[in-house]
């Protein structure tokens, strides 16, 4: 795996929230909640975007979503602000792996766990190989911690 570091800027998301356990993620709540953005949009998007916030001892927050700038009936709306991650790609399914080998990696460049989340960001391409970007966020910056 070889890990990048990437920066995002602000960006505006719509699309749905789910809250459960690592358990009901690794039976498909995830890829199930995928599925309904997709059946409300009418169409597969170029680009999904996963959040995920670890604030939790059993499981985790997620909301999967679309950039857009302006409301979309339907759907919640997320501000995510400018965020910095290491990042890697990843063939799809359960990332588990790869966000463990992207711990390692922001653990060794002495790099620190971005506080007040979100956790990390999963990009979901549909003309990208491998389909998957996984990425950890970071803090890099004094400023950040």
């Amino acid at each position: 795996m070889t890990a990048m570091l990437a920066e995002h800027p602000p960006r505006r998301l719509a699309g749905l929230a789910w809250e459960g356990t690592y358990a009901e993620a690794a039976a498909g709540a995830v890829r199930r909640l995928m599925e309904e953005l997709e059946s409300k949009l009418g169409e597969r998007p170029e680009t999904l975007w996963g959040v995920s916030w670890e604030d939790r001892p059993d499981g985790f927050r997620h909301f999967v979503g679309v950039e857009s700038e302006e409301a979309v009936p339907g759907l919640e709306s997320l501000d995510l602000p400018a965020l910095s991650s290491l990042s890697a790609d990843h063939a799809g399914g359960d990332a588990t792996g790869v966000y463990g080998e992207l711990q390692a990696t922001r653990d060794a460049r002495g790099l620190a766990r971005r506080p007040g989340g979100p956790d990390m960001l999963d990009e979901h391409r549909r003309d990208g190989s491998p389909p998957m970007r996984a990425h950890l966020v970071v803090s890099q910056r004094d400023s950040d911690r």
